[in-house]
Parts: structure tokens; sequence; C-alpha cells
């Protein structure tokens, strides 16, 4: 029975990492094109000042508001952290209809980087086998 304890953590941890290495390959092929480099920019940009702005107007620390601005932007919204004064409350609605737009763009370009990608992968496999058969 503890054997399998073992195996799952260790399988979740072998998956997360490739994921995050996808991921920073995405974020990498983004810094290199200048169209793409715009949106990672603004994203970063976005979730630097918004996290800013919350830590100086709700006093939160930096690594609490940042993630409140992505489980925010992301409309995830567990609802640990909210703002409780009215500056935060008011900045939060702005925050939330100016930088939706910014968040679904830098996601959809993500998924559009790595579908083309994993089409790439394919390709190549198929070129290698059909290569390989004759």
């Amino acid at each position: 029975m503890e054997q399998q304890y073992v195996v799952f953590p260790a399988l979740a941890l072998f998956v997360a990492w490739i994921l995050i290495r996808r991921f920073m390959g995405v974020i990498r092929h983004m810094a290199r094109s200048a169209d793409l480099r715009a949106v990672l920019l603004s994203v970063v940009a976005l979730l630097a000042g918004g996290a800013y702005v919350f830590h100086l107007v709700e006093g939160w620390r930096y690594l609490d508001a940042l993630y409140f601005c992505v489980i925010t932007l992301t409309t995830i919204g567990y609802g640990d952290f909210s703002p409780g004064t009215d500056v935060g409350k008011v900045f939060g609605i702005i925050y939330v209809l100016l930088g939706l737009g910014v968040i679904m763009a830098f996601v959809t370009t993500v998924a559009q980087i790595s579908i083309e990608e994993a089409k790439a992968r394919q390709d190549q496999l198929r070129a290698r086998k059909s290569g390989g058969a004759r």
C-alpha cells in the first residue's frame, strides 16, 4: 500500500516538470518575437503593477499581492484574499476590467504556440517514421 503513495508524488513532480519546461519554452519563444514580446511584457507589467498597488493599498506582502492578481485575472478567485479598503476595491474593479483582456491574449498566445509546437513535433515524428520505413 505504501508504494502507491510514493509513486504518485514522483509522477506528479515529473509531469509538473514537463509542463513547466514546456511553458518556459513558450515564454522563450515569445521573448524572441517582437510582436509576442509586447504581450509578454504587458502581462509582466500588469501583474507587477497590480501587485505593487495592492501591496501599498492593502498592506499585503508582495507575494500575496501577486498571487491575488494572478488568481483574480485568471478568474479563478479562491476568495482567500480580497481588498478590504475602498481604494483597493475600486482599483480591483478597474484592474479586472483592464487586465482581463491582456491575460486572455496571453493565455491564447501560449495555447496557440503550444499547439503549433506539438504539431511540429508530430510532423517530425511522422517524417522520421516514413523516412525510416523505406
